[in-house]
């Protein structure tokens, strides 16, 4: 009996916690809802955001130049694009229009 519970909630951890990217078991999904490789993906975009910004004269970050930058980082675009949506969707930074990014609080990001 106990083999089967054990069976039972391995089964449902790699269900619910398993990276789609990686293949692994990530804890980080269960506890998070987003994987350690979206958190990381999500804090070089933020880096990359934070540093374009800082530079352009307005504090804005062009949509082209952060997905340009992230594809130089080792990002595929999808994946680039995938995240700044999601980002959006998290109030992190404001998209002043679908070009230009401008970001709202720097402060420690939980994902």
């Amino acid at each position: 009996m106990m083999q089967a519970i054990d069976l039972h909630n391995r089964a449902y951890l790699r269900r619910v916690g398993m990276d789609r990217e990686t293949g692994k078991l990530d804890i980080d999904i269960i506890a998070t809802g987003i994987s350690h490789s979206q958190h990381d993906r999500m804090r070089i975009l933020m880096d990359i955001i934070q540093r374009i910004g800082t530079e352009a004269k307005d504090g804005n970050a062009m949509r082209s130049d952060i997905i340009h930058d992230a594809e130089a980082a080792g990002l595929e675009s999808v994946k680039v694009e995938e995240a700044l949506d999601r980002l959006k969707s998290r109030v992190r930074f404001m998209s002043l229009c679908m070009v230009n990014i401008k970001l709202l609080n720097i402060k420690k990001a939980i994902f």
